[in-house]
């Protein structure tokens, strides 16, 4: 196997956790078998220090999508043409499986597919219920694995995207500073080339929201964040999709087989 992903993590004040997904990444042998190389983006901490993987400095926070866009940036820099860009944030945790291989496997076999994402444990918290584990197999004559399954979007937790496809569209939006819209409009515009995104019963991760907020590591309490987000994600998708942006989302080519 040749291919390889550029891991992509944007970390504020939370080295420890960085570091316990830059560990499980280098214990699950992906780095020593050249699947992927590992860019830790600092977002400009400044309650903490920077977490020992870190790769890319930035003098100051510029929010998940400028950290995000950093690190495909330096992914870029270093001429390597990867297969995938994988997308995670320090409020994500490994469970005992880490399948860096199965979605380099997954993008080599299947053209089409271009967002691919393990399943959320079934404690996680989160907003989108379709992305939690499901213990059953895709029907037959779907050209997936066992436990693969199509679905209408992926929220960047864990999330990989086609590299060659995702340059294509211009990556993530930066007018979505907090991060709120970029799955949705990422994973909008796949579904409107008929391009296929991908959940994986097989390996989970485990998200528990708001993390960073409790232990007072953002320099924010959440409902801020939620507040600005909200407000910032209704301003850029109206300007650009217009008042029914929510349901064209949401709604528009999804069939009942994604959800």
């Amino acid at each position: 196997m040749d291919s390889k992903v550029a891991m992509i993590l944007t970390n504020y004040n939370m080295p420890e956790a960085a570091d316990a997904i830059a560990v499980g990444l280098t214990l699950a042998g992906g780095s020593s078998e050249g699947l992927y190389d590992l860019y830790v983006v600092d977002n400009g901490s400044d309650l903490k220090e920077p977490a020992g993987s870190t790769t890319v400095m930035l003098p100051e926070n510029c929010q998940t999508t400028g950290g995000f866009l950093t690190g495909i940036a330096a992914a870029k820099k270093s001429g390597i043409d990867y297969i995938a860009y994988c997308f995670m944030i320090t409020s994500m945790q490994w469970q005992k499986y880490i399948g860096v291989s199965d979605a380099i496997h997954l993008f080599e076999r299947e053209p089409n597919v271009v967002g691919y994402s393990p399943t959320l444990t079934l404690d996680s918290t989160t907003a989108w219920d379709h992305m939690k584990h499901r213990n059953q197999e895709p029907e037959g004559g779907t050209g997936l694995l066992p436990f693969q399954r199509p679905t209408w979007m992926i929220d960047n937790i864990c999330a990989f995207w086609r590299a060659d496809w995702f340059d294509s569209i211009g990556w993530f939006d930066p007018k979505f500073t907090y991060a709120w819209g970029i799955d949705l409009e990422t994973s909008y515009i796949a579904r409107m080339q008929s391009r296929d995104i991908i959940l994986d019963d097989y390996w989970q991760v485990e998200k528990t929201t708001d993390i960073a907020y409790d232990m007072d590591r953002m320099n924010m309490t959440a409902l801020q964040r939620r507040t600005n987000a909200g407000a910032e994600m209704d301003k850029v998708m109206t300007a650009k999709y217009g008042d029914d942006w929510s349901e064209k989302m949401r709604g528009e080519f999804v069939t009942e087989d994604m959800r």
